[in-house]
């Protein structure tokens, strides 16, 4: 568990499959019950949880987002019948008018939900992002409890000035940032020092 005392959050590293969308959509929801049994007010899930990472050419498929849509949909109504109060972050691909979409879902625990589309897609190494998603371009920032606020990103976000500056100009207290990237040595701290020094 970590984050403060007044709003406890529990990060779960979930070892998704590319596809299986109702296993993906479990291991969440056993997750989220785990979290709250804990005292956890907010679950946090890695990048492309439901469909799984990296989900490369099915992404092109429109049944496999649709897939998506339906189990995201599926997702909030489960957690609303499980684990009504608790906050849950989760990531999956989304359909807009403006393309293919990599992103965060907040699931508040009211049963309403806020999305955040990451902005900078990595091509290098084993990363392909750029020919299967579009980029988003706002920020979200959520108040979480009676004062604090956190500000949403997605893995490779971090790594620019623009999206931590960004938060920082909306008054986030904090930065929650779903990842699904190869583990390595080290980078943990490379991130922190990416963020603070923004």
């Amino acid at each position: 568990m970590s984050a403060s005392a007044a709003y406890p959050v529990v990060c779960a590293q979930i070892n998704t499959i590319v596809g299986d969308f109702e296993g993906n959509v479990k291991k969440i929801l056993d997750a989220a019950r785990r979290a709250q049994a804990q005292g956890a007010r907010m679950l946090v899930c890695p990048e492309m949880t439901v469909t799984g990472y990296p989900a490369e050419d099915w992404l092109l498929r429109k049944d496999f987002c649709a897939q998506c849509a339906l189990w995201i949909e599926r997702l909030r109504e489960a957690l609303m019948r499980e684990t009504p109060g608790l906050a849950v972050v989760a990531g999956g691909v989304r359909m807009t008018r403006g393309g293919r979409r990599n992103t965060l879902y907040f699931f508040a625990g009211d049963g309403s939900v806020q999305t955040y589309d990451k902005r900078h897609l990595p091509e290098y190494g084993v990363f392909d992002e750029g020919r299967v998603f579009t980029p988003g371009r706002r920020t979200l920032v959520v108040k979480l409890g009676k004062r604090l606020r956190a500000g949403f990103a997605v893995c490779e976000d971090l790594w620019f000035e623009d999206v931590a500056r960004q938060l920082k100009q909306a008054r986030a207290d904090f930065i929650v940032s779903i990842n699904a990237s190869p583990w390595e040595k080290g980078k943990r701290a490379e991130r922190e020092a990416a963020v603070i020094g923004h």
